[in-house]
């Protein structure tokens, strides 16, 4: 929820740090915040589900200390970033039905924080699917890793659809990925396929 909110509240942004005007989208406002709220809610009963199913490979309740915490986060991310790389690039960028599947997350072609909700569930949940497989792969890991985890991967991909650039400390790294994913989104072949990192 928090999440979306931050999404909304974005979204609702009238802003010269805009990258570009907020174009007219075919989904606007009741509509679109149901189909936001929708995605956002199949997201947290995915992430549900995978704990409730693989509880013993995602979160580990041995004692561990914070440092190996943030590590096993990081750790993550990072893999996360990469694989997430590969099944963007090929299956949701040259592959059929993928293909199809991804172009309702590029409807939008001056993106919001809000679009980083807006997508087709098979995507959503293959995406998350893939960083649950992260977590599996670097752990079982502390709990605060997984939070952290998730918390980042959420905050991240809603600055990388932000659609707003600023050259102030310290938005500088912030408003650079939204303007790699901003290039991104202008066509499905303008390259900056990572999710998290230019």
């Amino acid at each position: 929820f928090l999440v979306m909110g931050s999404c909304i509240a974005l979204y609702e942004t009238k802003s010269d740090l805009r990258i570009h005007p907020q174009k007219k989208r075919k989904l606007e406002g009741a509509a679109l915040y149901v189909r936001v709220g929708l995605n956002g809610a199949f997201s947290t009963s995915i992430i549900l589900a995978f704990v409730f199913l693989f509880e013993g490979a995602l979160v580990s309740h041995e004692a561990s200390s914070l440092g190996r915490a943030a590590l096993e986060g990081l750790g993550i991310l990072v893999l996360y970033d990469f694989l997430y790389y590969f099944m963007h690039r090929y299956p949701f960028h040259r592959w059929g039905w993928f293909k199809r599947v991804h172009a309702v997350h590029h409807r939008a072609k001056t993106p919001s924080a809000i679009d980083s909700l807006f997508l087709h569930p098979f995507e959503n949940f293959a995406g998350l699917a893939l960083l649950m497989l992260c977590v599996m792969i670097v752990g079982p890991v502390h709990p605060y890793a997984f939070i952290a985890a998730l918390f980042v991967h959420a905050m991240l991909n809603i600055i990388v659809h932000m659609g707003i650039a600023s050259d102030r400390f310290p938005f500088r790294y912030f408003s650079l990925l939204a303007r790699n994913h901003d290039k991104h989104h202008s066509s499905m072949r303008a390259g900056n396929y990572a999710s998290l990192t230019p």
